[in-house]
């Protein structure tokens, strides 16, 4: 672990090799009167004791070694030696004594194919399926850069750093295509948990964010409108029902002298899986129907 805080802070800081052991030297013995008297007995026979046996170790006495904000514990439990993100290089993707792992993503969960054009979704954070958002200052602007999801991230979400998809809702697969042909089918990794906070809004704990019976998967998959940004699309899918006697109404077209299968009109289709409200809804009104002097109920 201390070798590899020195890697990282030569590599991202630009310090020095000895000024990076140095840190963490400093790191061990600075965090309060009590670490510095550690240090002070560590080195009573020997000057030079912490740095021959203990330099890279976190400190049992305290619970955050690092001062990065996560737990010893926490770091040690999804502690892997891989090659990270944004550094794109070898690292213990959690490390108790690098302070700098507050800022890589190991699995690789966050936004990356932003465009300009992308709208983000509301930031905030979900309690008993009630969504409760950020303040204005915390939300996130247009831009086309990659919106990682850090381990910082993922420890105040309660996500897992190492899987990319805490709840599990990316089940949906998507074909291959190669010279118009679908060659084989991978797992759509759309609901990952970074982008479901990003760029969805929902929520990467519950696969299920409103809680409506439709799963976050289903709704994605029936509801994103990529180009708009939003739950909702325009389709030809209404069923127009036609008076076949006064007061019954049946989903039929007569306009070609014949009983045929009615036709379809133009309506907004949404599934959005922060909504339950859509769960009820008929865009195509292609259920039995409940008609009163006013309107009919579909």
């Amino acid at each position: 672990y201390g070798s590899d805080a020195v890697t990282a802070m030569v590599e991202e800081t630009g310090l020095s090799e000895q000024a990076a052991w140095d840190e963490v030297y400093l790191m061990f013995a600075s965090k309060s009167q009590a670490s510095f008297d550690k240090v002070g007995l560590i080195n009573g026979f020997d000057s030079d004791n912490f740095n021959k046996t203990l330099t890279g170790i976190s400190d049992p006495t305290d619970g955050d070694s690092d001062r990065d904000g996560m737990p010893d514990g926490w770091e040690y439990c999804y502690s892997l030696y891989l090659e990270v993100l944004p550094v794109n290089s070898f690292r213990w993707s959690l490390n108790p004594v690098n302070p700098l792992d507050i800022d890589y993503d190991p699995d690789a969960d966050g936004w990356y194919n932003r465009a300009i054009s992308d709208k983000p979704a509301e930031q905030g954070y979900w309690i008993e399926r009630e969504f409760n958002p950020l303040p204005e200052d915390q939300q996130i602007a247009n831009g086309a850069s990659s919106l990682y999801y850090t381990n910082i991230m993922e420890f105040h979400n309660g996500t897992k750093p190492l899987d990319s998809d805490s709840d599990n809702d990316s089940v949906a697969m998507k074909p291959v295509f190669q010279d118009g042909i679908v060659t084989e089918y991978i797992l759509d990794l759309s609901l990952s948990d970074g982008r479901e906070i990003f760029k969805y809004g929902t929520n990467p704990l519950d696969n299920d964010t409103d809680g409506d019976m439709m799963p976050d998967y289903y709704e994605h998959h029936r509801g994103w409108n990529e180009t708009n940004d939003n739950w909702s699309s325009l389709m030809k899918i209404e069923v127009q029902w036609q008076e076949v006697t006064p007061n019954n109404w049946k989903p039929v077209d007569f306009s070609k002298g014949y009983i045929g299968r009615p036709s379809l009109d133009w309506t907004w289709f949404t599934h959005d899986p922060t909504d339950p409200s859509d769960a009820v809804q008929d865009p195509d009104k292609d259920g039995e129907w409940a008609c009163s002097t006013s309107s009919c109920e579909y």
